[in-house]
């Protein structure tokens, strides 16, 4: 049902581990398909589902945030 959905990322997705993306009005955890970082503001496609977790590929990147000082 959610395979081949867009969502937004709103918490970084890392290379390895969990990030969360907003699915319509639901968020869910996610975990990139590519093994690369996703950062927030992303555009993703779902590809999979594997219970409450999605795997996403990146369609469009944010512009990773820096820490101002």
């Amino acid at each position: 049902r959610w395979v081949g959905k867009q969502a937004t990322v709103i918490e970084d997705i890392p290379a390895r581990g969990l990030g969360t993306v907003r699915l319509d009005r639901e968020q869910w955890r996610a975990e990139s398909d590519t093994d690369t970082v996703i950062p927030r503001g992303s555009t993703v496609l779902i590809t999979k589902v594997d219970g409450t977790r999605l795997f996403v590929l990146p369609l469009e990147l944010a512009e990773p945030e820096t820490e101002q000082s």
